[in-house]
């Protein structure tokens, strides 16, 4: 299949070209009988030039560039490499019959004239054929040999030197044309293979594409799996930690239980933003923030921890912070911070944390701004720096400063810096402490920021709102149900989509509690069909609570009409939160979404 498909290159190199030597070969017959239009006999003349315009004018438009016929394409290609050897001896045999008719009979400029025409045509048609070499030897010692042969028989010394010149020539032609062609075949196995490799290459990525795509699948199943029992294990016992009459022992087993709860969701977490990242698929969501309440809010979720280790935890932020608005993504510089002052309370085993914030650049139009977490544990060794941010990174445990956990922390933090096109780094001495820093270039927003709560107030929603939760599984439905009604709301359950747009149909609620994957009718289809229902039906609040929380598929619940996202498992006053925000906008409507964190205070994208 190699030789025919080099085969079949050749031929077509050679047909690319053909009807433009056509028409040259066409000019050099008219050129030679008017050359010799006095010269040879008229009748001679006029039949050698039908016979040579016969043979171009047939050979140009049998060329002519047309679409190829992918039919019976081996026979074709057998039988185009036998009629390029009897098109070479019909181009060849007007010149061969000139030479050998003429030469001899003329004399002095005239034959001159021959000599260079044919000569001429020789070189022209065999470098024109050498794709092809057996087409352009036979071309060129069909037109040379009875030239040759012609000095011989007439003798005399200068014939035999033009012989011997025909001869040399000749060869020459022979040599170029061997050259050329081992040089075009060359070229065409060259091709050939960078062809094979741009299909491995294409074959590969798609591959590649083939393995991203199902590790995606695999991560996002994996991911609902996980949160889907993680969802009952912390819901329940943050349920039970706040009822009245626990002793001090039940308790402090429950608060276990719940903490390691949250730790395999924070490395779950993690390891869906890397692979989101690694896809190339984080997105900021930029908005007009202040960075104070960030600042306070993190603060907030570590203070147990800190106060817990007796450790003092300060912050010392700029008042110039609270003068201008920012356009950030809030929820990734608060994973930032959280993540670094997290650590170092972490690691920190005597002293204290401090959280510094200012100004280190400031324009009209753009700030810089500087954070840096300061701690007073064991410091890191210098050799282990570089590799502090890399994936998987952690430190050796004789330092007593071990990254447990899934060492991708400080790697996603990093890459949310780089994303903001800011810079992150540390400072540390071995045996005092660290201090962690990152810097980021902020465009000032001329619009007002929208107000942050910390995620462990207390919510003053409104009370007695009729809350409608859909979920296939019952102990989430009763858990929902157990936070909504503890929380002063009334709470009607479905198991299915199909039985929710039935409730919804029957019965006015302030708001939709919709899970996405059930039997049958998912949250997706029965959020499209509420959303088709009459006006009074269709503009409920519906919110999506669910344990799919990769970014296309909380597109996919926006795409579908939803007002809003969290992800399971969720916290209390996340949720209270989420059923506050959309029903304060009384008579939102699916363009204006609220962007509602997951729990923990993450945002998914």
């Amino acid at each position: 299949m190699t030789k025919l498909r080099l085969h079949r290159d050749q031929l077509a190199a050679v047909a690319r070209v053909t009807p433009y030597a056509m028409a040259g070969y066409g000019v050099n017959v008219a050129l030679a009988a008017a050359a010799f239009w006095n010269t040879f006999p008229a009748h001679h003349l006029f039949l050698w030039l039908l016979f040579s315009f016969s043979v171009c004018g047939f050979l140009g438009l049998r060329s002519w560039p047309r679409a190829p016929s992918r039919r019976r394409h081996k026979a074709n290609t057998t039988r185009s490499a036998r009629n390029a050897l009897v098109f070479a001896v019909l181009l060849a045999l007007p010149w061969s019959f000139l030479a050998a008719a003429w030469a001899g009979a003329v004399s002095g400029t005239s034959e001159a004239i021959l000599t260079a025409f044919v000569v001429g045509m020789a070189a022209s048609g065999s470098i024109l054929l050498a794709p092809i070499p057996a087409a352009a030897l036979t071309y060129a010692g069909t037109i040379l040999g009875p030239l040759i042969l012609k000095l011989l028989i007439l003798g005399g010394r200068e014939n035999f030197v033009l012989c011997a010149l025909a001869v040399s020539f000749l060869v020459f032609l022979v040599v170029l044309v061997m050259t050329n062609a081992r040089m075009f075949m060359e070229r065409l196995k060259v091709l050939d293979r960078l062809k094979v490799s741009i299909a491995d290459a294409k074959a590969a990525n798609e591959a590649a594409q083939r393995a991203t795509s199902a590790k995606s699948e695999f991560f996002a199943t994996m991911s609902h799996e996980i949160r889907t029992p993680l969802n009952s294990v912390i819901g329940y016992t943050s349920l039970v930690l706040a009822r009245r009459g626990l002793n001090t022992e039940d308790a402090r087993d429950l608060e276990i239980v719940r903490d390691a709860g949250r730790s395999l969701l924070n490395t779950v977490n993690d390891i869906l933003d890397f692979s989101a990242i690694e896809a190339g698929r984080m997105k900021l969501l930029l908005a007009p923030t202040l960075l104070r309440p960030i600042i306070e809010s993190c603060l907030s979720l570590i203070l147990v921890d800190a106060r817990a280790k007796g450790l003092i935890l300060s912050a010392e932020i700029d008042s110039a912070l609270d003068e201008v608005s920012v356009s950030a993504d809030a929820q990734r510089v608060r994973q930032v911070l959280v993540n670094l002052v997290g650590n170092a309370v972490k690691f920190t085993s005597v002293g204290r944390v401090d959280v510094q914030a200012k100004w280190v650049k400031r324009s009209d139009d753009d700030v810089v701004v500087r954070f840096v977490v300061k701690d007073t544990g064991p410091g890191i060794p210098e050799k282990s720096i570089p590799e502090l941010f890399n994936r998987f990174s952690q430190l050796d445990g004789s330092y007593e400063r071990r990254f447990a956990g899934s060492g991708l922390g400080l790697a996603i933090s990093k890459s949310i810096v780089v994303a903001m096109d800011g810079q992150i780094g540390v400072d540390s001495v071995l045996g005092e402490g660290s201090a962690f820093w990152f810097e980021l270039p902020l465009a000032v927003s001329r619009s007002q920021p929208s107000t942050e709560r910390s995620a462990d107030s207390k919510p003053a929603g409104p009370g007695g709102l009729n809350v409608l939760v859909v979920d296939d599984m019952e102990p989430n439905r009763r858990l929902t149900s157990t936070v909504l009604r503890r929380a002063g709301h009334r709470a009607v359950t479905a198991a299915s989509g199909a039985e929710a747009i039935l409730l919804v149909q029957s019965e006015t609620f302030d708001v939709i509690l919709m899970d996405m994957q059930m039997p049958g009718m998912n949250g997706l289809a029965a959020t499209k069909e509420i959303r088709k229902l009459p006006p009074n039906q269709s503009q409920v609040p519906i919110i999506a609570m669910t344990a799919n929380v990769l970014p296309n598929e909380i597109a996919s619940c926006y795409a579908a009409g939803m007002t809003a996202h969290i992800g399971k498992p969720f916290e209390i006053d996340v949720l209270l939160h989420a059923i506050e925000a959309v029903c304060d906008g009384s008579g939102i409507s699916t363009r204006h979404r609220v962007p509602v964190a997951s729990s923990g205070g993450r945002n998914p994208f």
